[in-house]
């Protein structure tokens, strides 16, 4: 999926001498209990190899030369996974559009799994329950 520079909400005057790159990846190739045991089976050096990955194709192999340090930390996290048509699809619009006393406010009603999709849908449940 990618990565992001997680020194972007540092409190700062100037430019940090040195960064952090946090990197990201959909592992939906094969079932949860299956890529479970493939990353912990995984080595360090794997892991590294496999999260180095777009950074790679964006800086070259000369990114390596500016790396100082490296942490491999691995975390769960469930998201959806979109596929063609997802947006469109009519459960998906029936949540969306629910006008009951029951609302949801998640970010994968966007299909994007971020704080601000959240934070949009829940003040979209809430313009719903003070209308």
């Amino acid at each position: 999926m990618g990565y992001v520079v997680a020194t972007n909400q540092l409190i700062r005057v100037a430019r940090p001498e040195r960064t952090i790159f946090t990197a990201y990846a959909a592992l939906n190739h094969d079932t949860p209990q299956a890529v479970r045991r493939q990353l912990l089976d995984a080595s360090d050096e794997e892991l590294l190899q496999f999260a180095a990955q777009d950074l790679l194709t964006a800086y070259g192999e000369g990114f390596w030369r500016h790396v100082s340090h490296v942490d491999i930390t691995v975390r769960g996290h469930g998201m959806s996974v979109p596929k063609p048509g997802y947006l469109s699809d009519e459960a998906l619009l029936k949540i969306r559009n629910r006008n009951t006393g029951l609302l949801f406010a998640h970010s994968d009603l966007s299909s994007y799994s971020v704080f601000e999709e959240a934070l949009y849908w829940g003040v979209e449940a809430a313009r719903k329950v003070l209308a």
